[in-house]
């Protein structure tokens, strides 16, 4: 049985988008919960806090420990020198990190489902959630994005658990992966490639990360990888597995199946093998995530009859391919995680299913690209399959991530331009996109923007504003 929760916790990092989660699913276990984090720090996360009367301080001061907290949760963000965390030492206040104070209090003891890999985790973690909680389970669960359904993006204390596991580090002392305190029985990984330069991790390192995670699973558990054809080291990291594994793109000859449902826009017929089922959310990528979440959801008892029922009720995550508006003028989609080129590749390709015949114009902020010489030499080659880009560069204010270069946005622009495929002379600000984009919008074209979750809020405005010209 896990161990009873202290009676006020701390949060340092309160609005990040998992342990904001966390927070709200504490607070309604009847603990005290408070919080702090930047004054600047983005998302939605702060509003639904406030709804639920909960006070978050936006700066970080030793007198938000006053009184004494029982448990101080700190995030990986926060480093010595932070008020905060200095108190803490000094007054010798108990604390954990985020992923050692969910193991200790939750994850011990409970039947972890784990969903690690480059992308797609946050989607394929909602829908695995959304899959056993539509066939009577009751799981918990830990999802880093808002859910379009409304629902809270975590619930905790159940004998079951589904996390979205992802390999930042721990804290400020501990380089190790969050996952590897996540104590799995059943990991999906959906993809492995490099995305994460701010990490400092090389492939060996990485791949290290996920050899010691999969090392972690049961004789009776089981590993699923969603795209072992895409993702490097696979072999090598299997070699740890001694419980069952399920490649999607190894056990079947022919590969999955997918085409737009022509009686409603977004929704999709997959097949593979014999299983057939309807998803809610368009593209090869999801219909891949959501195989992924059937094949876990089987290790539960869950048939593959009764996973095709719950999945057409899914509606996705806010941010990931969205579809914020749709008239005879324009088409608006939103998708704040799918800045590297195989993201880029896969939402285009998905776009162009839905819509044959539009004209698809991309606003694009790049993000991380700069850092990652393999992507930086392919962003071009999908770039230029759009029917046109808008370059936005704007200075990340909220996030650790770092603006991409003058040179590199300059470099970019030039190829675009040589190519005919740029929106105006030169990148600009999210601001003046809009009239950017006016004399390249026809009837029924698509737009899809590619920001940084720090302007996600900016983009409903711009929006409105395309839709009602």
């Amino acid at each position: 049985m896990p161990p009873q929760l202290p009676r006020h916790i701390h949060f340092v990092g309160a609005l990040g988008r998992g342990m904001g989660a966390v927070l709200e699913a504490v607070a309604g276990c009847g603990v005290t919960v408070t919080g702090s984090d930047r004054p600047n720090a983005y998302g939605s996360k702060q509003e639904r806090l406030r709804g639920l009367g909960i006070s978050i301080s936006h700066d970080f001061h030793e007198a938000n420990l006053n009184p004494s907290p029982d448990l101080v949760v700190i995030g990986r963000a926060f480093v010595r020198g932070n008020p905060e965390v200095e108190a803490v030492l000094a007054r010798r206040i108990p604390y954990l990190s985020f992923p050692e104070f969910l193991c200790f209090y939750f994850l011990n003891g409970s039947r972890n489902l784990l969903v690690a890999g480059s992308k797609g985790k946050t989607t394929t973690t909602a829908m695995l959630a959304h899959l056993l909680s539509e066939a009577g389970l009751e799981p918990g669960y830990l999802i880093g994005g808002d859910l379009r359904s409304g629902a809270a993006s975590a619930r905790l204390g159940s004998e079951l658990h589904v996390l979205e596991a992802d390999e930042y580090s721990t804290l400020w002392w501990n380089a190790n992966a969050k996952f590897l305190c996540y104590r799995p029985e059943v990991l999906i990984i959906t993809n492995i490639y490099p995305d994460h330069p701010d990490l400092n991790l090389n492939p060996d390192q990485i791949l290290s990360q996920y050899r010691s995670l999969i090392s972690q699973l049961p004789q009776s558990g089981l590993l699923v990888i969603g795209d072992s054809r895409g993702s490097m080291g696979i072999d090598s990291l299997l070699e740890e597995a001694l419980c069952e594994v399920r490649r999607l793109d190894e056990e079947c000859e022919l590969p999955i199946a997918s085409r737009p449902d022509p009686h409603m826009l977004g929704r999709q017929f997959v097949q593979w093998n014999n299983f057939e089922f309807t998803l809610g959310l368009p593209g090869l990528m999801n219909a891949r995530n959501a195989l992924c979440a059937v094949l876990a959801a089987r290790q539960l008892g869950v048939t593959f009859q009764q996973a095709a029922g719950c999945l057409r009720s899914f509606v996705g995550v806010k941010g990931r391919l969205e579809l914020l508006s749709q008239t005879y003028k324009v088409c608006a989609y939103l998708d704040c995680y799918g800045y590297l080129p195989e993201s880029l590749n896969a939402n285009l390709s998905a776009l162009r299913a839905l819509y044959p015949t539009s004209k698809i114009i991309l606003v694009y902020q790049p993000i991380l690209v700069d850092q990652l010489p393999a992507s930086r030499e392919v962003l071009v080659s999908i770039l230029v399959r759009f029917d046109a880009v808008a370059l936005i560069d704007e200075a990340l204010s909220a996030s650790l991530t770092p603006r991409p270069g003058q040179a590199f946005m300059a470099g970019l622009a030039d190829q675009l331009r040589r190519e005919s495929n740029l929106i105006g002379d030169q990148p600009m600000s999210l601001s003046i996109c809009d009239r950017a984009l006016a004399s390249y919008l026809s009837p029924g074209c698509v737009v899809l923007f590619s920001v940084h979750p720090g302007l996600e809020d900016r983009v409903v405005p711009i929006v409105e504003v395309l839709t009602s010209r």
